[in-house]
C-alpha cells in the first residue's frame, strides 16, 4: 500500500508555454535545436532550409543547396555493391567535418570528408543485419546504430594519449 500517489515523470502540459512561433509559406517537416540548446531551426515544404543531405537506395549521399536546387557535392562509392535494398539515411558528424552512412552489403560505416568527398575507411558496424537509422551525439564523438538484427549500439571515440 502506498501512502503517497506515485510520482510520474510525464510532463505537465501547464509547465509548458509557447516561446516563440515561426512562419513558413508551407506545412512545416523538420526542427533541430543547436548543439548548445540556443537556436532552434525549422524548415518547410517552402524550401526554407538552406542545405539538405540526401541518400537514396544508389549508396550515393548528395549534399544539396535548396535555393537553386544544385547538387553541392556527391559522397560516392559507398556501397560495395553500389545498391541497396532498404533506405538508411546519411548523417553529418557533430562537427560537420564528415558524412557517415551504413553500407548495407558490409554492414560497415563508410565516412567522407565533409569538405571535398575523399571517402575514409570503412568501420565495421558488427550488426548482422542492415542498419535502418543512426544518429549522432550533437555535441561529441559518439553516435549510436539500430539495426535489423534487434540490436543498437553505441560508438564513441576513445581518447588516445
Amino acid at each position: 500500500m502506498y501512502e503517497k500517489e506515485p510520482q510520474t515523470s510525464a510532463p505537465e502540459p501547464a509547465m509548458y508555454e509557447t516561446a516563440y512561433v515561426t512562419s513558413h509559406k508551407d506545412k512545416c517537416r523538420a526542427a533541430a535545436f543547436s548543439m548548445d540548446g540556443s537556436l532552434v531551426a525549422t524548415g518547410s515544404v517552402d524550401a526554407s532550409i538552406k542545405y539538405i543531405l540526401s541518400s537514396g537506395l544508389d549508396s550515393i549521399v548528395k549534399l544539396w543547396e535548396l535555393s537553386t536546387g544544385r547538387c553541392l557535392i556527391a559522397y560516392t562509392d559507398a556501397s560495395s555493391v553500389g545498391r541497396q535494398e532498404h533506405s538508411a539515411h546519411a548523417m553529418f558528424s557533430h562537427t560537420e567535418d564528415f558524412v557517415m552512412f551504413p553500407d548495407e552489403a558490409t554492414t560497415s560505416l563508410c565516412a567522407w570528408d565533409a569538405r571535398n568527398a575523399q571517402r575514409k575507411n570503412l568501420l565495421s558496424l558488427g550488426h548482422n543485419g542492415p542498419v535502418r537509422h543512426m544518429v549522432h551525439s550533437p555535441c561529441s564523438p559518439a553516435f549510436i546504430t539500430c539495426s535489423d538484427d534487434y540490436r543498437a549500439r553505441f560508438w564513441y571515440r576513445r581518447n588516445v594519449h
